[in-house]
């Protein structure tokens, strides 16, 4: 009996250790499912395109009303949710993404080091870009996207996919690269680090 309650303190302890290490694993979880969601049908995430685009087309319609006072071109971020709409219908089903435990340490500590300076490069401390990083892991072909967390998870992928003013659409490509097979992401609660590689 008292190695049961031994092991079972071990256990709840072992269970908030883990939450106190990274309590945001949760959405990181969440992350990679909504990733292999829209991998897996590329084009269920049309109509949440479309409710951008009309998002979009409100915001413009606030700023000629006087009721919004910003310097974005939202005609930018509409021109390239036309072409995500065009690029999604023409994806197939794409293989789904295996968590990379090994890749995950080291997207992790760039996520830490990302948060200690407040910053949002690609770069390291010492100037690496992920491939570097990760020339310890036995992938292939890494890629990183890094973007703000605000909070939400599908909205997040769809900026990323929607890519206005980011030049060749390198963080959609990223999520739709066929050739892809392994993933790891995280979350400082400010910056959102994911990696790709094959």
């Amino acid at each position: 009996m008292k190695t049961l309650i031994s092991i079972v303190f071990l256990v709840i302890g072992l269970v908030s250790f883990g939450q106190t290490i990274n309590p945001f694993i949760e959405r990181e979880e969440q992350m990679i499912n909504e990733i292999n969601t829209l991998r897996a049908n590329p084009t269920s995430y049309i109509p949440k395109v479309e409710t951008f685009i009309k998002i979009c087309e409100k915001k413009i319609q606030m700023v000629a009303d006087g009721k919004l006072k910003t310097t974005t071109d939202f005609n930018v971020d509409i021109a390239a949710a036309k072409e995500l709409i065009e690029v999604l219908k023409n994806t197939p089903p794409l293989p789904q993404l295996v968590f990379n435990a090994d890749m995950y340490s080291i997207t992790k500590a760039h996520g830490e080091y990302l948060k200690v300076n407040n910053s949002t490069s690609h770069n390291s401390a010492n100037g690496d870009l992920a491939p570097s990083r990760m020339d310890t892991v036995a992938v292939n072909n890494v890629t990183e996207n890094i973007v703000t967390d605000n909070g939400t998870i599908y909205p997040t992928v769809l900026v990323l996919l929607v890519d206005a003013r980011i030049d060749g659409r390198g963080h959609r490509n990223n999520l739709l690269n066929p050739d892809s097979k392994f993933i790891s992401v995280y979350t400082n609660s400010d910056t959102w680090v994911q990696n790709f590689a094959n």
